[in-house]
């Protein structure tokens, strides 16, 4: 904690691959995002083996084959990790069906971008808590679980 109290929560690693809208990487930027952005799957992969990412928005790749071709890619892969994979889609394309964990069809503004990336990183957060919840679990002979719901938050025990 900084005297003035407050938490200092570390900047998001969002990932861009192949994405085409220069706009993006700066409206994350100024989300308070740290961004990096590569050309295409092999860029991705390599970068994803020096750090991982929270996010990974995924567009075309490089290479030529089109966002389903690098989700599937993606997903193939270890390095992804529990990142959240976001897809940015052709507005004919259906998004369910491209490997993403979530989609965006095109066009989109700022607004929508950043509410599907402030989603994504929710749930990766979320996955990251629970995991570490059952490492706990896992580590504490006779430990007893409880959780409840006060005021819109989630309150969790462990005793």
């Amino acid at each position: 904690m900084s005297r003035s109290g407050t938490v200092r929560r570390r900047q998001a690693g969002i990932l861009l691959v192949g994405v085409t809208e220069p706009q993006i990487g700066s409206w994350l930027h100024a989300d308070g995002c740290a961004t990096r952005a590569v050309a295409g799957v092999q860029a991705a992969l390599a970068a994803l083996g020096e750090e991982s990412a929270d996010l990974v928005i995924a567009d075309r790749d490089a290479d030529g084959d089109d966002v389903s071709g690098v989700c599937l890619a993606l997903r193939q892969d270890p390095r992804l990790g529990s990142a959240w994979l976001l897809a940015i889609t052709a507005p004919a394309r259906g998004g369910s069906d491209v490997g993403a964990d979530d989609y965006l069809h095109r066009p989109f503004t700022r607004v929508q971008l950043l509410a599907r990336a402030r989603t994504g990183l929710r749930a990766v957060n979320q996955r990251s808590d629970d995991a570490l919840l059952r490492s706990l679990m896992a580590s504490v002979p006779g430990a007893i679980y409880r959780s409840a719901w006060h005021a819109g938050h989630r309150l969790e025990l462990i005793t």
